[in-house]
């Protein structure tokens, strides 16, 4: 294994919350925080050398399967947020990475994820060249969260609507970009139940690619605590392509 230190494996970036990024009621919106995870993670990558440009030389592309965010602190318009990411471990076949969110040099966040190195032409799962492994698990004692990011079960509720997907839904990879998801599951509350509720947190299990094409059947429940969990499946074929969870805080 090579020798480093903490510092060449642990990346940081500052994002300033737009008004792109919020809701009517000047909050950062759960999908946009988790678009600016996403992108820290691949500019972390890219500066370690398994970015997906390298990924692809070994015929391969990473894609995101779990996440787990909790906040103490709803960044706002106009804040400066910055995000420490780096690579934690490797379980199996699970990529693992953590982050910590900062206002002001304040931790108000903290995340950690799951990834999957998928083959480009059997888009069967696959591992990245034994010689960069080490660096995935150099900081394995590194923790921003103890636990994995969380496993979600199945929503018990009826379908509310049918989501069509449209051509700003899909990304570069030609399925629905991780954000959107996110986004769909915010749409099932209306504004009046975000002005006196809050996320502090949230996650999401990508289970199934969604292709241009496919439409999908969302459904909703409120769990025992409170928190707000969402299912989409393929209009297709019934097979579950996403699920999330959504916690909040009723404010006054």
């Amino acid at each position: 294994m090579t020798s480093l230190n903490e510092n060449n494996l642990v990346s940081f970036a500052l994002h300033r919350v737009i008004s792109a990024n919020c809701d009517m009621y000047s909050r950062l919106r759960p999908s946009a925080l988790l678009g600016f995870l996403i992108q820290s993670a691949i500019d972390s990558a890219d500066n370690l050398g398994f970015g997906f440009g390298s990924l692809r030389e070994q015929h391969l592309f990473w894609v995101l399967s779990r996440m787990t965010v909790e906040l103490d602190e709803t960044p706002l318009w106009n804040d400066t947020i910055e995000i420490e990411t780096w690579p934690r471990d490797i379980e199996r076949i699970l990529y693992r990475r953590d982050y910590l969110i900062r206002k002001n040099g304040i931790i108000i966040g903290r995340a950690t994820s799951s990834w999957l190195a998928i083959d480009l032409k059997s888009k069967k799962l696959s591992k990245v060249s034994e010689g960069e492994e080490w660096k995935f698990v150099t900081l394995r004692d590194k923790k921003a969260i103890e636990a994995a990011p969380e496993k979600l079960s199945a929503v018990s509720g009826a379908d509310c609507c049918t989501i069509e997907t449209q051509y700003n839904d899909f990304d570069l990879n030609g399925h629905v970009t991780s954000t959107r998801y996110l986004e769909w599951a915010e749409n099932s509350m209306n504004t009046a139940f975000y002005k006196n509720n809050v996320c502090r947190g949230f996650s999401v299990n990508y289970i199934k690619e969604t292709l241009p094409g496919e439409n999908l059947a969302a459904s909703f429940e409120f769990a025992e605590n409170g928190d707000l969990l969402f299912e989409a499946k393929h209009g297709s074929s019934g097979n579950t392509s996403f699920r999330c969870s959504l916690h909040f805080k009723t404010i006054a």
